[in-house]
């Protein structure tokens, strides 16, 4: 479930009946990971397989990911994108 504020989107994702919510947002079919507070048109979020879907909290996080070999969204977290 998503809802748009202002032009930012945050992705509330229910688990076993708690609610997780998440800054950062991996692919784990294209191996990029997205800042939603920076989301642009371009990410195509909205496209993601709701399977591939790997909800992120924290920078550390994503710092873990990016060391296993994902990148950063050239549109929205273009400080730990490769190219």
């Amino acid at each position: 479930m998503s809802k748009n504020l202002n032009n930012r989107e945050l992705y509330i994702i229910f688990i076993r009946g708690g609610i997780n919510m998440s800054r950062y947002l991996a692919n784990r079919n294209t191996r990029e990971i997205h800042d939603l507070t920076k989301k642009q048109k371009n990410c195509k979020i909205e496209e993601m397989n709701p399977e591939h879907k790997i909800p992120l909290e924290s920078i550390e996080q994503v710092k873990e990911y990016i060391k296993a070999g994902y990148n950063g969204c050239a549109w929205c977290l273009t400080e730990y994108n490769t190219g």
